[in-house]
């Protein structure tokens, strides 16, 4: 996300807890940046 806001047109991320990816998409939904976020397994 940080990537985004210093002007990347999008972000990916990954994680293997599920936690830190659904934390990690409810802040790119409410800060309304164009990211995705996935589980390694």
């Amino acid at each position: 996300m940080s990537l985004v806001n210093l002007g990347a047109q999008s972000g990916t991320g990954f994680d293997i807890s599920d936690h830190a990816i659904a934390e990690a998409k409810e802040l790119a939904s409410t800060s309304d940046l164009p990211c995705t976020f996935n589980g390694m397994f």
